[in-house]
């Protein structure tokens, strides 16, 4: 490890041969101090990046670009069987509204809900019809998305 200090990452036990070295060593004290240092508005949280990452409205709407078979106007389905929110992997269980029209689903909730994912199901009776590229839209009003 002497000539080659990359090496030590190498090892069965990286952690423990690499903190063998000074630099390693001066690393982790240093990073340690930055922690323990820092104001609490300066770190990233794991809840920091869910509320980022999450959204608030009542209506989320699917609309289907193109299709499989390549189509991409005149869109009269969009092959889907299911479609939905999420929230932190989990189906959101609250009462709603989904409506069809052509190439869109929309999903209209009685009020607010918090959502950072989604989720679609295709149809399995015609493989031409599923959608190869989409938008996933959300909206208070339903106007403005």
């Amino acid at each position: 490890f002497q000539r080659e200090p990359w090496r030590v990452f190498l090892s069965t036990r990286p952690l423990t041969a690499a903190l063998t070295k000074n630099w390693a060593r001066l690393l982790s004290v240093g990073l340690c101090l930055l922690i323990l240092f820092t104001d609490g508005s300066a770190r990233l949280s794991l809840e920091n990046i869910r509320q980022i990452a999450s959204h608030e409205a009542k209506m989320v709407r699917f609309t289907a670009l193109q299709l499989r078979n390549g189509q991409q106007t005149a869109i009269t389905s969009v092959g889907l069987s299911s479609f939905g929110a999420l929230y932190q992997g989990c189906k959101l269980l609250q009462q709603h509204a989904l409506t069809h029209n052509a190439s869109s689903m929309t999903l209209e909730f009685p009020e607010k809900v918090s959502f950072d994912g989604w989720f679609l199901v295709t149809a399995h009776d015609a493989h031409d019809l599923d959608p190869t590229k989409y938008i996933v839209q959300h909206s208070e009003d339903g106007v403005a998305w």
